[in-house]
């Protein structure tokens, strides 16, 4: 297995993590023994969490070591400009 599947598996595995997380303390937590300013910390958190999950996804899907590892070429046709739009957005 190429080590750009690892990266790929273990970026979903992280996401899945904290969806899970999320999902026990929005369903089976009894929040009643909590403080509401806790409650939302925490939700804060895990929302925090997700959105930089899903950045670090896709900074993996648009990274230079994903695109080089397309073998064709004229596969990579539709998705360059959404890249060269990503590789601006994401200039310091």
């Amino acid at each position: 297995m190429k080590k750009i599947y690892v990266g790929y598996i273990l970026q979903f595995l992280t996401l899945a993590c904290v969806l899970t997380t999320l999902g026990i303390f929005y369903f089976k937590v009894n929040k009643h023994e909590f403080r509401g300013v806790d409650i939302g910390i925490t939700y804060t958190l895990l929302i925090g969490a997700i959105a930089l999950n899903v950045i670090a996804i896709f900074i993996l899907i648009f990274s230079d070591r994903s695109i080089a590892s397309i073998k064709d070429p004229k596969r990579l046709s539709w998705w360059a400009p959404i890249y060269k739009a990503f590789l601006v957005l994401m200039r310091p």
